[in-house]
């Protein structure tokens, strides 16, 4: 939490650092504390003889069964057995490697099936974070005159970076005390997943947003999390109230006009065949948080 943050970086040596931050509401396998990411390839520190690996993700991938299956017949492992999350697949996976650079990462994350960004770290180079996204989930990467940060959202950057890069899918990089922070000479290089091409990032492709922080004020909430989860009713009851009609305007004897969806939202077609009881089952399709709003 802030307090242990606080005390570890006003009471040690440190110079520089690099941190891995995550909050989820839904991930795959229960909410639970062995879910809670980062996720690491071991939960027994003085047995481990690889380095420790840590991984948050966004996201899901959709083979994890079978690569901490296959890993699991090939290598000793001292990973927490009952988590049962997804970003298990990603330690695992990049256990045992000689070397944990952008290269090694490439060649495991092609094998990964799914939409996903991820964020790694290795007791092997501390002072690096890898990152990687795949499909259609978000990763910005944020540039200010004296640090450099990455978020699944532009919202999580614009607090502390004026300046941002929205990473394209099938891109990884990575980011340490070396990464250039903004200035007249400014270039980063993102690499692409699925080949050996490499993009040389710029000033002039950097963007800047109109979102302030008063867009993302926490209001009376410790934070983010916990303002969402109390924001829902409102929420909600917005969302729902798009959808009716003025009071004033509805007519109180057959209430036909009290809702208003137009075709672009729910073809006439569907609604005819809801009064005649003509359709049997709805499918709720989602993924991640996505899904678990929608039950």
């Amino acid at each position: 939490n802030n307090q242990i943050l606080k005390s570890i970086l006003n009471n040690s040596d440190t110079n520089y650092g690099t941190i891995m931050a995550h909050t989820r509401w839904a991930s795959v396998g229960e909410v639970n504390l062995n879910n809670c990411h980062p996720i690491s390839n071991s939960i027994i520190q003085p047995e481990l003889k690889q380095p420790l690996i840590l991984a948050c993700l966004n996201g899901d991938i959709h083979n994890y069964k079978e690569i901490i299956e296959s890993k699991n017949n090939n290598i000793e492992l001292y990973y927490d057995r009952d988590c049962t999350s997804d970003c298990l697949s990603i330690p695992i996976s990049l256990t045992r490697r000689d070397i944990l650079d952008i290269q090694s990462i490439k060649s495991v994350f092609r094998t990964f099936t799914g939409s996903f960004a991820t964020a790694v770290q290795s007791s092997q180079f501390p002072e690096n974070i890898l990152l990687a996204n795949k499909g259609n989930q978000g990763l910005y990467i944020g540039f200010s005159f004296d640090n450099v940060m990455f978020a699944s959202d532009v919202y999580g950057l614009i607090e502390t970076c004026r300046y941002f890069y929205p990473v394209k899918s099938g891109s990884i990089f990575s980011i340490s005390k070396e990464t250039q922070v903004y200035n007249e000479n400014f270039n980063f290089e993102i690499h692409e997943l699925d080949s050996e091409n490499t993009n040389t990032i710029t000033r002039e492709d950097l963007k800047t947003t109109n979102i302030s922080t008063r867009d993302i004020d926490k209001k009376k909430f410790s934070h983010f999390l916990e303002k969402e989860i109390y924001e829902t009713n409102d929420i909600v009851q917005r969302t729902i109230s798009g959808f009716l009609q003025a009071p004033e305007l509805v007519n109180k004897k057959d209430l036909n006009n009290a809702i208003i969806i137009n075709q672009n939202q729910i073809p006439r077609k569907i609604i005819e065949n809801l009064k005649k009881g003509l359709i049997k089952e709805i499918i709720i399709t989602g993924m991640g948080t996505c899904y678990t709003a929608s039950v």
